[in-house]
């Protein structure tokens, strides 16, 4: 049997469109789908990465709360128990340091813990979390041991820690029930062998298909240990419409290359047609008329293809649209990096200009307002000359680390003081130490590093650039930290479709 040039145009046709929907449905589809998978088993990764990061920023504003109380004489424990009653409970509430019952000690049978320690309480009943942190003492012969706690609600634990533009809701369970939801679920309890994926006898994150409130759902679960005996399970629901729409959702730039050719196919359709004219076909005006009009619409199409796809034939000045936008957010953190570098190197000379003064009556509070004053409310002689440094830029803190991380002052744009910390485990204080900081314009006398982080005194998310300090304490190399918001890239202006980040040397999303 022999096949003419009809049937020949018409099976081709047939195997291209046979090819092409093989790779969609059995190369790309499933590809797709391990990506969306990876993707949000991430997110949910991140998620537990944060809870373990929420509970050590926690435990890191206790200590800083505790140790000076357990040290200061009774003037200053007033004051930090004012300071701790003042703190907003719009996040968690805090409870007062109290002396902890212990059983008389003696050198053969001291049973006291290391010099700090923590244990989490979750009750599901209250639907609270309870984060205690102990802290040992042993001076004028008295020991024992001090606990101060944080006191979250559900809400108040995992609502910040939930991207919604990830999942369409999410549950989180502990003890096979459903402590904390965004949305009404109706579900009252569950056996985790068959929430989670068991594979090779082993129980960890897994994909579960349920339907609630007549809605079908894709469950992504992620286990969270927290301690021994406090394990969750963090649920992403993606509704199943979602979940299959982006899995068929070829890329923009597909769709575009697949829109050109059907539409190329289709303005063809009068010379396929001449092509296919046998010797008794006529050719009419129309036919000639239509051949005309196509070559004219079919040039404006490959003038339209050559101007989208001609990177190649582009000048090599010509920037792509996406790197223009990339350099223009660099220039503007550099410009705004730059002028932080000078704020704080303004604010370091008047700190070691005026040490003797600072000897006593070190902190400030209410930077940059015209009520600006030390701890006590004494005035500052040099206030207005501290408020023209910091006017016009957004300073939150500034303030100075010994070698050994501990906060020796503290001015802040606040109405009161936080208690002094120390800060050795952060980034920001051991860069600088280590000798590993930025250099700015290739300047080695703008050595910086700069850092972002959750307060452990505001809970807030800050910018923290450091460099070394003018002046020493006690012969003590000092840290000077500028704590601000960075506004070029709260204020970035972006195309529509358009996201940025900003990574480090390590590919950690800053």
């Amino acid at each position: 049997m022999r096949i003419n040039k009809n049937q020949g145009a018409v099976l081709a046709t047939l195997l291209v469109v046979i090819l092409f929907g093989s790779v969609y449905f059995f190369i790309y589809i499933p590809q797709n789908e391990r990506t969306l998978q990876a993707q949000r088993f991430r997110a949910l990764q991140n998620i537990d990465q944060n809870v373990h990061a929420k509970i050590d920023n926690s435990v890191g504003l206790l200590n800083i709360i505790i140790t000076p109380y357990i040290k200061g004489s009774s003037i200053e424990r007033a004051k930090l128990e004012k300071y701790i009653n003042g703190y907003s409970r719009v996040n968690f509430t805090l409870t007062l340091p109290q002396k902890v019952s212990v059983p008389k000690l003696t050198a053969a049978t001291d049973s006291l813990p290391a010099d700090s320690s923590y244990t989490l309480k979750v009750n599901n009943d209250t639907r609270q979390v309870t984060l205690a942190f102990n802290r040992r003492f042993n001076a004028a012969g008295e020991r024992g041991v001090y606990e101060m706690a944080m006191e979250f609600s559900f809400s108040q634990f995992f609502s910040l820690l939930l991207n919604r533009e990830v999942f369409d809701e999410y549950i989180v369970f502990r003890k096979e029930e459903p402590v904390f939801e965004t949305f009404p679920a109706g579900i009252s309890h569950f056996q985790k062998d068959t929430l989670l994926g068991i594979k090779n006898g082993v129980i960890g994150s897994g994909i579960r298909t349920y339907t609630v409130g007549g809605v079908e759902y894709k469950f992504f679960l992620q286990p969270v240990k927290l301690m021994s005996d406090n394990e969750w399970v963090i649920a992403g629901l993606l509704s199943n419409k979602n979940y299959q729409d982006k899995k068929n959702q070829l890329p923009t730039n597909m769709v575009l290359l697949l829109v050109i050719i059907v539409l190329i196919i289709m303005l063809a359709f009068p010379w396929i047609k001449l092509y296919q004219m046998g010797s008794k076909d006529r050719l009419t005006i129309n036919d000639g008329v239509a051949s005309i009009l196509i070559s004219m619409l079919l040039m404006s199409v490959l003038f339209f293809i050559f101007f989208h796809y001609n990177k190649s034939f582009r000048p090599s000045g010509d920037k792509d649209p996406k790197m223009v936008i990339a350099n223009s957010i660099r220039q503007n953190l550099a410009r705004e990096i730059d002028v932080a570098f000078n704020k704080l190197r303004q604010f370091d000379s008047m700190a070691y200009k005026h040490s003797d003064t600072l000897k006593h009556r070190d902190d400030i509070v209410k930077l940059n307002d015209t009520g600006i004053a030390f701890n006590d409310n004494s005035k500052i002689l040099y206030g207005d000359t501290l408020n023209a440094i910091a006017k016009g830029f957004p300073v939150k803190q500034v303030f100075w680390l010994d070698k050994d991380g501990d906060e020796i002052i503290n001015w802040t744009d606040d109405t009161v003081n936080s208690p002094h910390g120390n800060y050795k485990s952060r980034l920001y204080f051991r860069k600088i130490i280590d000798g590993q900081e930025y250099v700015l314009d290739d300047d080695t006398a703008k050595k910086i590093y700069l850092d972002q982080v959750i307060s452990w005194t505001s809970f807030a998310f800050r910018s923290v650039l450091t460099k070394r300090s003018k002046f020493t304490e006690k012969d003590k190399p000092v840290i000077a930290c500028l704590s601000f918001n960075i506004r070029s890239l709260n204020e970035t202006i972006l195309p529509a479709g358009y996201l940025f980040a900003v990574i480090d040397n390590d590919g950690k999303v800053l």
